[in-house]
């Protein structure tokens, strides 16, 4: 890996990522930090591996299928814990547990030699913002180089590799023009956005309270408590809420939905609501006062949304460029394919 990453970094340079995340061998991290600088601020173990692997190794208690539940059970409350006090008081508890049962010392001597001292890499409450929980985007990616395009059989030659990489590339963009011409594809991740937004629309405005100029607490509906909504610094992010018209990264928010599943959470949206309600009952009050101003404005603002308006008939060109090019490709990729052949 150490070779590969470095033939990575003479064609493009050094890559900064601020996570880094693999599974649970080290050779991966090894070879990046080796190769790579500066050393990101993150590095993550993939939960489903984790997950995975202490499965497997449930065969190491000598125990009843009962006894092996109850210790997966434990295991899946440690790794989605929130909270960084409780874990500490759940690991440690979970510890003489099995520290108290001779049929368990087995599991023990592994927990504690693969994941006790690496709690930061797998534990939820150790990712807070993260925004990142799971790679099995690119392990869907590599099923499909590998059964799809490999026809599951194993390959040695590095050539076939990257042609039936080439090959890959070609449909990806395909799918994409597809899903152009066809208005997009909603994916989970914006279904979730808007499912929450929704949801935001039923929280009252008397369970919001603006505690300072970028700080909101919310009460939760089904418990007892309050989430405290922060302003953060804004950035060039194109995942957005359209109805909101804020990136998901704006707002931070204490709740279990946006620390741990990385969600644009029903407090976040019912805090840019309501401010926004707010805003507009300001601007109500101003343009009462001063209707020739409001109508110095309101000509302003439609005369930058003329000059900000996208063009359909460029964004058609741009289209018809790309397919062009694409169909190009896959020509030459045919021909090349034919010539091996022969």
């Amino acid at each position: 890996m150490t070779i590969f990453f470095s033939k990575i970094k003479e064609v493009i340079g050094c890559l900064a990522p601020n996570v880094f995340m693999s599974d649970d061998a080290p050779a991966f991290w090894n070879a990046w930090i080796k190769t790579m600088y500066p050393i990101p601020k993150f590095h993550l173990l993939c939960k489903w591996h984790i997950d995975n692997n202490w499965r497997k190794n449930l065969k190491k208690i000598a125990g009843t299928q009962t006894v092996k539940a109850n210790i997966y059970k434990t295991l899946r409350v440690l790794l989605e814990e929130p909270d960084q006090t409780q874990f500490e008081i759940l690991l440690d508890s979970f510890l003489c547990k099995l520290q108290e049962e001779p049929a368990l010392h087995d599991f023990k001597a592994y927990f504690v030699s693969h994941y006790v001292n690496r709690k930061k890499l797998w534990a939820a409450c150790y990712r807070h913002q993260v925004m990142l929980n799971t790679n099995m985007v690119l392990e869907a990616f590599h099923k499909t180089l590998k059964y799809v395009y490999l026809k599951g059989k194993k390959n040695q030659r590095l050539d076939v590799l990257l042609w039936h990489l080439l090959k890959s590339v070609r449909d990806k963009n395909f799918e994409r023009l597809v899903k152009l011409c066809n208005g997009g594809k909603v994916t989970h991740y914006i279904n979730a956005i808007n499912n929450r937004h929704r949801s935001a629309t039923q929280i009252h405005k008397s369970n919001i309270n603006k505690t300072s100029t970028i700080t909101w607490t919310v009460k939760s509906e089904s418990l007892a408590e309050e989430y405290l909504v922060k302003k953060c610094e804004p950035c060039a992010c194109k995942v957005i809420c359209v109805a909101c018209k804020i990136c998901v990264h704006l707002f931070s928010c204490t709740c279990y939905d946006y620390t741990i599943k990385n969600n644009m959470c029903k407090h976040i949206h019912a805090v840019k609501i309501n401010d926004d309600q707010e805003d507009q009952i300001d601007v109500q009050t101003i343009c009462i006062n001063n209707p020739m101003e409001n109508d110095e404005i309101c000509m302003k603002m439609s005369s930058v949304q003329q000059i900000t308006g996208p063009s359909t008939e460029s964004i058609a060109n741009k289209i018809q460029q790309l397919y062009s090019m694409f169909v190009s490709q896959g020509s030459k990729l045919n021909n090349e394919q034919l010539r091996n052949s022969d």
